[in-house]
């Protein structure tokens, strides 16, 4: 099965990694279900990581990237993503001079691991390609 990912971050190998693996229930056509998407979420920040398996909505996911496309043209200065669950959490502040500020977290099974990391504004055009290609294959119903 293809993973569709996509993924926020800086240099050194620090990221907020998501990879969706597909519908929570592919069988489900009509109702709040079929917006459910599964995904595992990894992070890597200074000398942590951690993952966790997590279920999102494709409708969250859009917005984050409408949000996201704001912080590309100046129209907005934060973009929010946020799981029903908690499981994840990110949020994307532009510091200004082209540059980035991405706080998250992952949780499970008790334990949370949050990070703070340093990006660039021109990253964005790969992020909001990345949601893109997710949401062409996962499109809101």
């Amino acid at each position: 099965m293809r993973k569709h990912e996509v993924v926020l971050g800086g240099s050194e190998g620090e990221r907020i990694r998501v990879q969706v693996s597909g519908r929570q229930r592919p069988d489900a056509f009509e109702g709040d279900d079929v917006n459910w998407l599964q995904a595992l979420v990894d992070v890597r920040a200074g000398g942590f990581a951690g993952a966790v398996s997590c279920s999102l909505r494709n409708d969250d996911l859009a917005d984050f990237r409408d949000a996201l496309a704001g912080l590309t043209d100046g129209r907005r200065e934060v973009a929010r993503f946020r799981t029903m669950e908690d499981q994840l959490g990110v949020e994307v502040r532009s510091v200004g001079a082209g540059q980035l500020l991405i706080e998250g977290h992952v949780s499970g099974a008790g334990n949370r691991l949050e990070c703070r990391i340093a990006a660039a504004t021109a990253d964005l055009i790969a992020v909001l390609q990345q949601i893109d290609t997710v949401l062409d294959a996962f499109p809101v119903r």
